[in-house]
């Protein structure tokens, strides 16, 4: 323990017996582990959610363990609680409280993003607590909502993945048989905090062991983003593409880079929105700056992983100098420069978004290019076109397939072996 808390987070005398007794306290005498010191019983906060105040509307939540398999929780949103299956996933990262929101960051979410999901049915994956981004996006989702015809075939679905420990009042929540619903009271709603957002229709409380802290999430949220990737569209996914995912970067501290990491690992493309804050500003410059330049035949990384890929000793230097501006206070600085160093491997995944020179207009535009360039890594050249094709049709953006598909460039009848199903 560290005084009177637990490496976990939360206060000692709060573990049960068996967790502090000798023989347990003998493994955790260097880091506590969730997977070592943690162990799993029955979820104990799952079913309906009212937010006392807000009116009658109701949200799905459920507390889950952090490696929960990805497929039973989808299962669960699209048969159990009925969310419509979404044309498109958008998971937003980065934006934590305390962190104050660009106003072109701003009229990128309410009048770019949310107006694009809108548009194509999607679901737009957040922190789901009041503060930063995810509330930014809260608000928008219920805007563009009360604006949108109540007929509207096209819903945004937002859903908040968040650590179980750090979510303010989630005693509220617990109850063994299920709460239908539970009342869930926020105090002070005009600031930000850790409560949850009222304007999310649904909620994953991820449960690690730990308290008061960030990182829960993590693995979890990279392992469903690559699951739902290979679903496909429509009901009961009898769609012709499989279900496009895309995780979009604002800003981030030091600890986002292990989420952008885990994500490209599993081949799921990010768009960066340079110029929005530290994480983002860091990808984006390496992606600007940095060129591959050919290994010196005597330099130590010619045998290591950095030879794979063509780095010189000079861009590792340089990657390092700009991890040490973008994050000077942290002090496990080569932790940081190995992620960055992972991310940049993974660059063709990266697409970079300039929002204070290109503006919001054509963000849909910008969303359904990320995806496609992403595909052309392991696709080729003719099928690069019908993947794009096949998006600008799901999302029902007949303007977009005229604009950048068909007008001229392509001669598609070199391409009539594909079929429409």
């Amino acid at each position: 323990s560290n005084g009177a808390l637990c490496q976990c987070g939360a206060v000692q005398d709060l573990h049960d017996s068996v967790a502090t007794g000798d023989s347990f306290g003998a493994a955790i005498v260097s880091q506590w582990d969730s997977r070592q010191h943690s162990s799993e019983s029955p979820t104990d906060a799952f079913g309906q959610l009212e937010f006392a105040g807000a009116g009658r509307r109701l949200s799905h939540f459920l507390r889950l363990s952090c490696d929960t398999p990805p497929q039973i929780v989808f299962n669960l949103m699209t048969t159990h609680w009925r969310l419509p299956s979404p044309n498109l996933v958008v998971s937003v990262v980065g934006g934590g409280g305390g962190e104050k929101m660009k106003t072109w960051v701003r009229d990128v979410l309410r009048n770019g993003l949310i107006r694009a999901a809108l548009s194509t049915g999607a679901w737009i994956l957040t922190g789901g607590l009041r503060e930063g981004v995810a509330r930014c996006v809260g608000e928008a989702v219920r805007d563009h909502s009360a604006a949108a015809p109540s007929l509207s075939q096209n819903k945004v679905i937002a859903v908040g993945v968040a650590p179980w420990g750090l979510v303010h009042n989630r005693q509220q929540l617990i109850n063994k048989q299920g709460s239908f619903p539970a009342r869930y009271y926020v105090q002070n709603t005009s600031r930000d905090s850790c409560c949850l957002d009222n304007n999310y229709q649904a909620f994953l409380l991820v449960d690690d062991g730990s308290t008061g802290r960030q990182g829960a999430e993590t693995v979890f949220c990279a392992n469903l983003e690559s699951y739902i990737s290979h679903q496909r569209t429509g009901i009961w996914g009898t769609g012709s593409i499989e279900i496009p995912v895309l995780c979009l970067l604002i800003s981030g501290d030091a600890n986002v880079l292990e989420r952008v990491d885990a994500s490209l690992k599993k081949a799921i493309p990010w768009l960066v929105l340079a110029g929005s804050g530290p994480a983002a500003d860091l990808i984006s410059e390496m992606l600007d700056d940095l060129v591959p330049l050919p290994l010196c035949p005597t330099s130590p990384l010619a045998n290591g992983d950095a030879a794979a890929d063509g780095i010189s000793t000079e861009l590792c230097d340089r990657l390092r100098e700009k991890v040490r501006r973008h994050f000077p206070s942290e002090a496990d600085l080569e932790k940081l420069v190995d992620k960055a160093f992972s991310i940049y491997q993974n660059r063709e995944l990266i697409s970079v978004f300039y929002g204070e020179q290109e503006g919001h207009d054509d963000f849909d535009t910008v969303l359904l290019r990320a995806l496609v360039r992403a595909s052309k890594r392991v696709s080729t050249q003719a099928s690069e076109y019908i993947e794009e094709l096949k998006l600008a049709v799901a999302w029902n953006r007949v303007d977009i397939a005229k604009t950048e598909l068909f007008n001229g460039d392509i001669e598609w009848k070199s391409m009539r072996t594909w079929r429409t199903q």
